[in-house]
């Protein structure tokens, strides 16, 4: 696989063996929150009402963010 992706071998291992980024861990907790904000409120707000929900908790997740994972 290495050979066919062109990336050596000492790379890929170095790629397997590092942590989570923050940008990916605060990715993973947003989608869980806008997921249950989303069956809190039945599936009933929009995008921008659930962006406010969440705003309103005091979770700091971005309208895009909120967008992208709710579709």
């Amino acid at each position: 696989m290495c050979r066919v992706l062109r990336v050596k071998p000492s790379s890929y291992y170095d790629w397997l063996s590092r942590d989570l980024s923050d940008q990916q861990i605060h990715r993973n907790q947003s989608e869980l929150l806008v997921k249950a904000a989303h069956n809190e409120t039945k599936e009933r707000y929009g995008v921008d009402r659930l962006h406010a929900h969440l705003s309103e908790q005091g979770h700091n997740i971005s309208l895009y963010m909120v967008r992208s994972i709710k579709e």
